[in-house]
């Protein structure tokens, strides 16, 4: 009997091994649902920067009684200082919210006030689109420039502009990042393990950062 000769397995052909693709780099899909919370949200802040006005170059010991300059124009709600300087200045840097818009504008007029030699920078609060779409990225890495950034930023959308502020006492840099529109806001808020210049960075949107966008440090 003629033994049956095996069929031997066809080799199969190696899969090309494609490149991986940039994590960041395919644009997500963002959900109707999804956009319409977040323009809400945007939307609220933004109402909430009409009664809040910006202070720079505050004396250093003034920061207990400096709310009583400031009461002289209205009800101060709530005054909040900043982890960083003013760029330049050795005065304080703080955001002074009204219980009214009226009296944030009227408190305008304290700007080149001076307090023991510090002449105070105080203006309104930008409500610009840039403002509503703005981010505070935490932890970013020593050589971070807005350039960088800008250009790391990208992945998510159009990017208007970038601040690093003045940190001298900091060791934790931050900066924020201004998106052109909220397309690129929402997904840069839904990213993970985002890297600038091959190190992890934290994306949030607050209140806080909502008020001190890059549009207030142009």
């Amino acid at each position: 009997k003629k033994k049956k000769k095996k069929k031997k397995n066809p080799i199969k052909k190696k899969q090309e091994i494609k490149p991986k693709q940039q994590k960041f780099q395919k644009k997500q899909e963002i959900k109707p649902k999804q956009q319409k919370n977040q323009e809400i949200k945007s939307k609220r802040l933004v109402e909430a920067t009409s009664s809040a006005i910006y202070v720079g170059n505050i004396p250093p010991s003034h920061r207990v009684t400096i709310k009583s300059v400031f009461e002289e124009y209205g009800t101060v709600r709530n005054i909040q200082f900043l982890g960083f300087k003013q760029s330049g200045s050795k005065g304080l840097v703080a955001v002074v919210t009204y219980t009214n818009s009226t009296d944030a504008t009227e408190a305008t007029r304290l700007d080149g006030k001076e307090i023991e030699g510090y002449k105070l920078h105080v203006h309104a609060i930008k409500e610009s689109l840039t403002n509503r779409y703005s981010i505070h990225v935490n932890d970013i890495p020593p050589q971070a420039t807005k350039e960088s950034l800008i250009e790391a930023f990208k992945v998510f959308g159009p990017v208007s502009n970038a601040v690093i502020p003045d940190q001298p006492m900091n060791k934790k840099r931050f900066a924020f990042i201004d998106f052109e529109n909220i397309d690129g806001l929402t997904r840069a808020l839904d990213s993970s393990d985002f890297m600038v210049h091959r190190v992890p960075v934290k994306i949030s949107q607050s209140k806080r950062a909502q008020l001190l966008s890059a549009a207030n440090f142009r």
